[in-house]
């Protein structure tokens, strides 16, 4: 989404692009220097420990302070006790395989190829990311070990060396994020997005003030626009919150990300009547209550109902989008404490199936369900294993760093295919040939201590730091490069006399990118908008899945199957802003469609992400009864309306996928929800009962809306599936008539 289009002009020539590009990314935003320092802090003290002690192989164990959680306190201890876990699984994995298969030649192709399809397998289906991490890293540098034809002492050995430099990695780095979090306490997610919320406080107000708008306050909020809030994303990921707690925050975030997106594509300086100005000012109230509610969920957060009119006589389309978005905001916020509670604490009828289904797991609920999951660990398999046979069969075992490339390449989550092998070569390039060769041939010859070591190794890594805390469009590369210059630098406590060794690990490193290319993207890859468009619809038929389990009379396996189908949810959202952050590296024909996509869908996101929380607050009023249940009659009526939604979630797949499916009996909705809440009071309710009743009312009533808004953009836009003109018009009459 082009969000600062007004405010900066259009570069004219790639050239000028990419200057403004590079400015935009590595410009400065608050809590980049500190993020920076510590990563450099980290890896630096874990390179000195490895030069002292003579580690080899600590080119992975510096890695780890790109790798490891810095969200909290909480979220650091678990990354710590999951990677420790990791490396005893990575252990007994390599060290039982490899009694049954490293003396036999035979059969070592095959011991590594299935070496290959766990490991890439546990990357996609394993639930915390470090443990799979740290596994997968732990297995690929310790099986090149036992594929050379040397004493089991020495390969034992060899291997155990592996896990004492990746160990000494996690260690500094666990060590230096306790300290950083003694010494100023922060709660990341909440005060970044305080920091985005002031950001647009600040640029609203310069916009209500007779003067050209100060370059910087509009500088700040259009380069939170671009970083965007993949960032957040996965510092909410890697937070441990419980599951309500997850939903609530990530629908948080989204609607924050487009708050900012709005403010800044409103203009440098829009031209405000008298109206605006008022409008302005409340919408400035309005952000200031968000800012103090957030992390407090029992304070109170009122909203001044009188901006919602002004929005609609508003000139500026935005400032009405914005006013809906904080609307929005304020419901999530506002329905925390009554609506959203642990799955662990439901009552008798439920508890047996619940507390069996939130007991911890390793996999994800679909990895063996998913058939992509096993496609992902068959490519990887394959890619991996074809690095092994051209450097066992040229015998050039100095290139087996492509194994380990094709592993650190796979962790990544940017969005296109064109996107991250852009970022993966211009970071092997940049770190191992400019930054790892440079330094052999004119820096290393004359440095003869190891502070002056250290100096150059915190140099190269504060460069790639600062590039890695960039946007999802840039950050990977900062990734690469660190990567291949320890690959360089690290890989033994010695300085390298001969550049064969660093031309060896950069072809290595070379290799492993393109059989990832070859393998992933070169046989049948498809361009990031086509994944990102077939990811939300598939996550908006998911939603209608889960719409229609609310009201099913066997509420022991409704809760079952909704709690499977709220982990998948979330992972599509995650896949579909992975993607839109892609498309904009796309080329070809379909760029143009994919960004058009792109646009609509960063507008249709955040408001589908509030209909599925409320659709779960629907059903946690269900599942959480307790002495005043509510009749089965009202259950009854409230499992149509929840169908109706299920209805106009399936046309909006159907429609967004080309498909010209009758509307369906959608117009029912709104008499279904007058008729129930006119039939409310025969139904003798007790008053508990009737505050409960009125409440599921108004969540099915906002959902309605949301979503009868939503489908009314995609029906009337212009670039939604391979609908003719005739025929959208036809179905925009025939919907639009029925609502």
């Amino acid at each position: 989404m082009k969000t600062d289009a007004k405010s900066t002009p259009e570069p004219s020539g790639f050239i000028a692009w990419f200057e403004q590009f590079l400015k935009s990314e590595l410009a400065p935003y608050p809590g980049r220097g500190v993020v920076v320092a510590r990563t450099v802090i980290a890896a630096t003290i874990t390179m000195l420990l490895i030069m002292t002690f003579r580690v080899p192989g600590g080119a992975l164990g510096a890695l780890y302070a790109f790798l490891i959680s810095r969200e909290s306190l909480r979220s650091t201890f678990r990354s710590g006790v999951a990677i420790a876990v990791s490396y005893v699984a990575a252990v007994t994995f390599v060290l039982v395989a490899a009694n049954a298969f490293a003396d036999q030649q035979s059969a070592r192709i095959l011991w590594f190829a299935g070496s290959m399809f766990v490991t890439f397998f546990g990357l996609r289906t394993l639930r915390h990311a470090e443990v799979a991490t740290g596994f997968a890293i732990l297995v690929v540098n310790a099986l090149p070990i036992w594929q050379v034809p040397q004493t089991a002492e020495y390969r034992v050995e060899q291997t155990l060396w592996q896990v004492l430099a990746v160990g000494i990695g996690t260690t500094v780095t666990i060590t230096v994020e306790i300290v950083f979090h003694a010494f100023r306490p922060r709660d990341e997610i909440v005060d970044e997005i305080r920091e985005r919320l002031d950001a647009v406080r600040a640029l609203l107000l310069a916009y209500g003030i007779n003067k050209p708008v100060p370059s910087e306050t509009v500088d700040r909020v259009a380069r939170y626009s671009i970083v965007g809030t993949s960032g957040l994303r996965r510092e909410l990921a890697r937070s441990g919150y419980e599951a309500a707690a997850n939903d609530r925050w990530s629908t948080v975030i989204s609607l924050v990300g487009r708050v900012v997106d709005l403010g800044i594509s409103a203009g440098e300086r829009p031209r405000l009547s008298l109206r605006d100005h008022e409008h302005l000012r409340k919408l400035d109230t309005q952000l200031l209550q968000v800012q103090t509610s957030l992390g407090n969920w029992k304070n109170p957060l009122i909203i001044d109902e009188s901006v919602a009119s002004a929005a609609l006589t508003s000139s500026i389309p935005q400032l009405g989008e914005m006013d809906r978005s904080l609307s929005l905001l304020a419901e999530v916020l506002q329905g925390a404490d009554r609506f959203v509670r642990p799955f662990s604490t439901t009552d008798s009828r439920t508890n047996n199936i619940v507390n069996e289904r939130d007991q911890p797991s390793l996999f994800i609920p679909d990895a063996f369900r998913n058939p992509e999951h096993i496609m992902f660990a068959i490519r990887g398999c394959l890619a991996a294993t074809l690095c092994y046979l051209i450097y066992e069969l040229a015998n050039w075992r100095g290139i087996a760093t492509s194994v380990t490339t094709c592993v650190i390449t796979a962790l990544s989550t940017a969005g296109s295919s064109r996107q991250k092998q852009v970022l993966r070569m211009g970071g092997a390039i940049a770190g191992g040939l400019i930054l790892g060769m440079g330094s052999q041939v004119f820096v290393l010859p004359y440095i003869d201590s190891i502070t002056s070591f250290a100096i150059l190794f915190a140099a190269a890594t504060a460069i790639g730091a600062w590039i890695a805390t960039s946007s999802s469009r840039l950050s990977y590369f900062g990734v690469q490069l660190a990567l291949a210059f320890y690959l360089i630098n690290l890989q033994e406590f010695t300085i390298q006399t001969s550049l064969t060794v660093a031309r060896d690990r950069v072809v290595g490193i070379l290799l492993g990118l393109f059989m990832m290319w070859f393998v992933f993207d070169g046989i049948g890859g498809a361009t990031a908008g086509d994944t990102m468009m077939g990811a939300f619809c598939l996550n908006i038929r998911t939603l209608a899945e889960m719409f229609q389990q609310i009201g099913r009379p066997n509420l022991s396996a409704a809760t079952q199957r909704v709690h499977d189908l709220r982990e998948e949810i979330r992972s599509h959202f995650d896949k579909v802003n992975a993607q839109a952050d892609g498309v904009p590296f796309e080329f070809g024909l379909r760029r143009e469609r994919g960004m058009a996509w792109r646009n609509l869908i960063h507008k249709w996101q955040p408001r589908l992400r509030t209909v599925y929380f409320l659709g779960a607050a629907s059903f946690q009023h269900r599942l959480f009864e307790e002495n005043d249940a509510l009749p089965a009659s009202f259950w009854t009526a409230i499992d149509w309306v929840h169908r109706d939604s299920a209805q106009l979630l399936t046309l909006m797949a159907d429609r967004l996928e080309g498909k010209l499916t009758s509307p369906g009996r959608t117009s029912q909705v709104d008499s279904r929800l007058l008729l129930l809440r006119e039939s409310v009071p025969a139904m003798m309710l007790t008053p508990v009962q009737l505050q409960r009743a009125c409440g599921v009312i108004d969540l099915s009533r906002q959902a309605c809306d949301e979503l009868t808004a939503v489908l009314r953009e995609m029906i009337n836009s212009n670039v939604v599936g391979n609908i003719s003109q005739a025929d959208r018009l036809s179905a925009a009459h025939s919907v639009i008539e029925r609502m």
